[in-house]
């Protein structure tokens, strides 16, 4: 999806920096931003998106379940799958198990 590299740095930067109230308010301006997918990996303090994250992975991983909610709300994939294959409950799974 081709979305504004702008906009879609902001996202990034407000999940991997737990910033839920900047998350939701890029989605209220830019919905389609919940379906942005990181080209590389992205990472921001002790934060890290492998390549082909979507919002909702690193949502799910950090077990915030009001953010991911909001993500599905906009139409965040439950099925996106990483560079590695993984989905979004992978993601969750793998972050419990560190």
């Amino acid at each position: 999806m081709k979305l504004g590299r702008n906009k879609t740095m902001l996202i990034w930067e407000a999940l991997l920096g737990d910033d839920h109230q900047q998350v939701a308010a890029l989605l209220e301006q830019s919905p389609s931003l919940a379906q942005a997918v990181a080209p590389k990996r992205v990472s921001r303090r002790h934060n890290t998106a492998p390549p082909g994250s979507t919002p909702l992975h690193v949502a799910a991983a950090g077990g915030h379940a009001a953010l991911v909610r909001l993500l599905v709300q906009y139409g965040a994939s439950v099925n996106a799958t990483t560079e590695a294959g993984h989905t979004p409950l992978h993601s969750a799974a793998l972050a419990r198990q560190q």
